[in-house]
């Protein structure tokens, strides 16, 4: 830990080591927030304090490189994945592959959707199964926020908190804020 840290209680010095033992063993920041019964953003910030670099969630990394495949420009996929379109080319660019560019003229922005489990073609209904209802709580007792569940069934973030919402399934920080 730093020197600049020395206004720190005990009890808090110990709670960073904690959590930044925690992130070391490979834990994510909602998996932290549940164990410590903490709000996942107060485990980011303590995590962001100790220099510990953010790691984004295996799910959003696999959601980018399927719609990559499907033929969308980083804009549209930072836009439907939510985060900022640098990140977006960064992790196109780490898997070796150069991000699409925009459409000439004549050409449809639509491809057609790549067949996976629960997704579906962007504007399309999907049908919700009992499987990806499975997920949605499993994702949600984790501490997973309504945008990030969307990305993982290949749904929008207001469709998945409508699930979310007649399953009667809040986030993590949702029941603390009820």
């Amino acid at each position: 830990m730093r020197d600049a840290d020395t206004y720190l209680s005990d009890a808090s010095r110990q709670l960073d080591e904690r959590i930044y033992s925690m992130s070391l063993a490979g834990k994510g920041r909602a998996e932290i927030a549940v164990e410590l019964d903490m709000n996942a953003e107060a485990v980011s910030l303590r995590l962001h304090r100790l220099g510990v670099k953010f790691q984004l969630p295996e799910a959003i990394r696999d959601a980018i490189l399927d719609r990559h495949e499907e033929g969308w420009r980083p804009s549209r996929i930072a836009r439907q994945v939510g985060v900022i379109q640098p990140v977006v080319e960064r992790v196109i660019s780490r898997a070796g592959l150069t991000p699409n560019a925009a459409p000439a003229a004549n050409q449809s922005v639509r491809q057609p959707a790549k067949a996976s489990v629960g997704a579906a073609e962007p504007g399309r209904r999907i049908t919700w199964t009992p499987a990806l209802d499975d997920l949605v709580r499993r994702l949600a007792d984790v501490g997973s926020s309504a945008a990030q569940i969307g990305i993982v069934c290949g749904v929008s973030e207001a469709a998945a908190a409508t699930r979310m919402s007649r399953l009667g399934v809040r986030t993590r920080d949702t029941r603390r804020a009820a």
